[in-house]
């Protein structure tokens, strides 16, 4: 089970430790450990490498303007990475993280609903400023978050 951490942070005077914080799920991916940070957001994951053992599988993940980290498995990637080969996306890998971020990439938030799995993500979209978190349905991925004036924080 991987563990993700980010936040963003709209007021700059407030200072919160993102790489002390995504060291306390040290426990959740012993594999690998990414760490993002940029301007006001930052993103951090621990991976436990099930499905793709290989360094394109490596988190934060970023395609075009998307930064992505993720907690799961998508049980039908291999589906959806056939329908993006016919909408013209090439892959690097053979992850379902790469498949999902290039999901959201061609079909936005639409692209949640036709993710089976069990998961919990963070996507940043950077040329629009936003922030999309999802998580599967039944919950199987915890996904807590923190919204307030000052910043937005979340983790699974």
């Amino acid at each position: 089970m991987c563990g993700i951490y980010g936040h963003y942070i709209f007021n700059p005077d407030e200072i919160i430790q993102g790489k002390e914080n995504i060291e306390k799920l040290n426990h959740r991916g012993p594999d690998y450990s990414g760490i993002l940070c940029k301007d006001n957001l930052f993103l951090g994951h621990k991976r436990l490498s099930i499905v793709d053992l290989s360094d394109t599988g490596a988190q934060p993940f970023e395609y075009k303007n998307l930064k992505l980290i993720f907690n799961g498995e998508i049980y039908n990637y291999k589906d959806l990475r056939k329908k993006l080969k016919k909408e013209n996306y090439t892959f690097e890998g053979s992850s379902d993280t790469e498949v999902l971020i290039k999901a959201f990439h061609r079909w936005g938030i639409s692209s949640f609903n036709l993710i089976k799995g069990m998961f919990a993500f963070g996507i940043y979209d950077e040329l629009n400023k936003k922030f999309f978190i999802a998580r599967d349905c039944v919950g199987e991925k915890p996904l807590y978050y923190l919204f307030d004036k000052n910043k937005f924080i979340f983790s699974s």
